[in-house]
């Protein structure tokens, strides 16, 4: 069974993981020394991490990662093991909460912060990601579908980035102890897709990201689960945000998924400078997905997906690049908390 619930979209403030990242700046670091069981992992991981570094696929990640300037806290009130926060409060908080009861389980404590480590890569090399109605300074916001789409490209991608991190770990002599938690493909999977795409791992991350989406898990897969949950956000972002100006809407092209699928390492979704035809378009929707896709567009006067320009062509209009609607996002931090809040870990 996989206990495994990923936010990766942004949350609103009416979300209890929203309030624990708002408060996170008073809360317990990661590296404070407070916490001994968290070190003895911490230090587990940090010689994990050294030796998946020193594979081909993975060198200089530590690098790439620390350059997002993300934070990370403990925090005993989330329900999933881990969680990155990309924005609350219409702010950029760029924070990966983790729940220390799972620390025991060393290993997946491991894949969970990878799996997390890797959206925070996503989120803050990818401008399209902020293309959402919380960004009232720039007022573009991707349409239902794209929102959708780029979100689930980010959990293919930290997928199957997990489990090759795992089939190389294991390839150096690393002993991992066994998990029962089902948080990505166990390395002797992945080998065998490895196999059968004779080495090629552009193609073994896509086949292992679009497997492990489609599983299934308490009558529905896993893609679905994270459907309903990005509808969810964006139904809450457009109830909250929706009448404050006018927005633009947009959609997302080639370019943005590009950079979800090349954020960090190899292509995932197809070769060097491609996709394979599958992984440059959603998976069908289901009725029930379209019907709740059709009321957004019909409530918030948004456009026939057919019908709206590109991210990259609304940037054009304005004159403006990604990485710059990219810094402007970002720029939008808080202030750090001064009391604490539900969530808070004290130091």
């Amino acid at each position: 069974m996989r206990a495994y619930v990923c936010y990766s979209f942004s949350m609103s403030s009416q979300n209890k993981i929203a309030v624990a990242a708002s408060a996170a700046f008073a809360s317990e670091p990661l590296s404070g020394t407070r916490v001994k069981s968290a070190q003895e992992v911490i230090a587990i991981h940090k010689s994990w991490y050294a030796a998946l570094e020193q594979t081909e696929s993975f060198a200089g990640f530590s690098r790439v990662y620390q350059q997002t300037g993300c934070e990370e806290y403990l925090d005993d009130k989330i329900k999933s093991p881990a969680c990155y926060v990309p924005f609350a409060d219409g702010r950029f908080v760029n924070v990966i909460l983790h729940n220390p009861r799972i620390l025991d389980d060393v290993t997946n404590a491991f894949i969970c912060d990878l799996h997390e480590t890797l959206h925070a890569i996503h989120i803050n090399k990818t401008a399209a990601l902020h293309a959402a109605y919380h960004n009232l300074q720039q007022g573009i916001v991707l349409s239902p579908r794209s929102f959708i789409f780029l979100h689930e490209a980010l959990e293919h991608d930290s997928y199957s980035r997990s489990s090759a991190a795992l089939y190389f770990l294991e390839r150096t002599g690393i002993v991992m102890p066994p998990t029962r938690a089902r948080s990505c493909m166990p390395p002797e999977e992945f080998a065998d897709l490895y196999d059968n795409a004779k080495g090629d791992l552009h193609q073994a991350l896509w086949f292992c990201g679009d497997t492990f989406l489609d599983e299934i898990e308490k009558n529905r897969t896993l893609r679905n689960f994270y459907r309903a949950h990005i509808l969810t956000t964006y139904e809450t972002q457009a109830a909250r945000y929706a009448g404050s100006r006018e927005f633009r809407y947009v959609s997302a092209g080639l370019e943005d998924l590009y950079q979800i699928s090349t954020a960090f390492g190899p292509n995932s979704r197809g070769p060097a400078n491609g996709f394979y035809k599958a992984a440059a378009q959603p998976a069908p929707f289901t009725r029930a997905q379209t019907a709740r896709i059709n009321a957004l567009h019909a409530r918030y006067g948004i456009p026939p997906e057919s019908e709206l320009p590109t991210f990259g062509q609304a940037l054009k209009d304005i004159n403006m690049t990604r990485d710059r609607f990219l810094e402007l996002s970002k720029s939008r931090v808080p202030e750090p908390a001064k009391t604490l809040a539900p969530g808070a870990i004290p130091a």
